[in-house]
């Protein structure tokens, strides 16, 4: 037998025992919940999954596989997807000890130089989650939050007047939820770094495309969640990070920059001696000045914690208020009847004018409810 039949031989050996091993791994990944149903490549693999998300529609697939398969289905090798609340106590016990899983990890921006950053929402480490929740956690207690309303009311009162000269007073159509959208970013400039960014004052996003970065940020990170240990290869390591920034600066990237340029300035002026823009107001402090405060004075603080803060804060905070506003508007419009009914209830209530406080509001829903 000469080389080459040799070379050949041991080529088909090769592949023969890694088919061999493919196949009896995926055997095994069916056979392990095999009594669940679901659709037959979501029992071998987690790319099926992926490839919804990909779709943007992966919500009312999802609602398709339970009209199809049942209140219990398999969407994933060793993933199953319940559609009965009732079952939320068993599948999500309230103990401790119980961890998140390695969806979070794909969340975190990455760097080549400072790796991936750690926040909140995304760490998977308990210890390290106690260590830069609990500084910051009184800061976002009800009586801390709704301290900033000052600062939010005049936000509210650049968008009334957008709305009173640009569009009521024209006719004009336009879009509420992208208005929405830029409303939230400045109401969360204004409580993070006490100034706006000037959003609402242009109508457009202003600031380096800030607010489609964050868009791009969540629409790379949402497919790689299904298939955590492919962000590692694709995206989070140098090789990959150095080959996508010679086509573009990646979101991460690019809110991070924003995030740092914004603690440099502020550090500047704290360390210059400088009023603190955050004093401005019946000596209310920003969320960054706080931040910044805190690491300083608690050394077991690791020096990024601003830094994932502040980001937390560009990207959940304007993100979220921005969903929930769209979700409430939305529902009120398409449904005339609900309100006109919020509408006379807040007509009739005892409201401060022009903006009512949380308070207001609060005790008036919950007198409304006891009665």
């Amino acid at each position: 037998m000469n080389s080459l039949s040799k070379i050949t031989l041991n080529v088909v050996l090769f592949l023969c025992v890694a088919l061999g091993l493919i196949t009896l791994h995926l055997c095994r990944t069916w056979w392990r919940i095999r009594h669940i149903p679901g659709p037959f490549p979501a029992s071998i693999t987690n790319f099926q999954r992926m490839g919804w998300i990909g779709t943007k529609r992966a919500h009312l697939i999802l609602q398709g596989m339970h009209e199809k398969y049942g209140e219990v289905v398999r969407i994933g090798p060793n993933m199953v997807s319940f559609s009965n609340p009732e079952v939320i106590p068993t599948v999500y016990p309230m103990r401790p000890g119980f961890p998140k899983s390695k969806f979070y990890v794909t969340l975190r921006p990455y760097t080549r130089g400072g790796g991936a950053l750690h926040a909140v929402f995304n760490t998977t480490d308990e210890k390290l989650l106690k260590q830069i929740k609990s500084p910051i956690a009184p800061i976002f207690s009800l009586t801390s939050t709704t301290s900033f309303e000052v600062l939010v009311d005049d936000v509210l009162k650049c968008l009334q007047e957008k709305f009173d000269h640009r569009f009521a007073a024209n006719g004009e159509i336009f879009d509420l939820g992208q208005w929405l959208q830029f409303k939230a970013f400045d109401v969360i400039d204004t409580m993070t770094f006490s100034k706006r960014y000037g959003f609402l004052d242009n109508g457009r996003d202003n600031v380096g495309g800030m607010l489609g970065t964050i868009v791009d940020f969540m629409r790379a990170a949402a497919p790689m969640t299904q298939i955590p240990w492919l962000d590692n290869i694709l995206r989070k390591n140098r090789i990959a990070d150095t080959f996508w920034q010679t086509f573009h600066r990646t979101a991460s990237l690019s809110i991070l920059s924003f995030v740092a340029d914004a603690i440099k300035e502020k550090r500047e002026k704290l360390e210059n001696g400088e009023p603190k823009d955050g004093d401005k107001v019946d000596g209310r402090k920003d969320f960054l000045t706080r931040y910044i405060e805190l690491q300083e004075n608690n050394p077991k603080i690791p020096p990024w914690a601003p830094t994932a803060w502040t980001f937390s804060n560009v990207i959940a905070g304007s993100d979220s208020v921005r969903s929930v506003m769209r979700a409430i508007m939305f529902n009120l419009l398409a449904y005339p009847h609900t309100l006109g009914k919020l509408y006379d209830e807040l007509r009739s209530a005892d409201l401060s004018r022009p903006f009512p406080r949380y308070s207001d509001v609060y005790v008036h829903t919950s007198t409304r409810l006891s009665n």
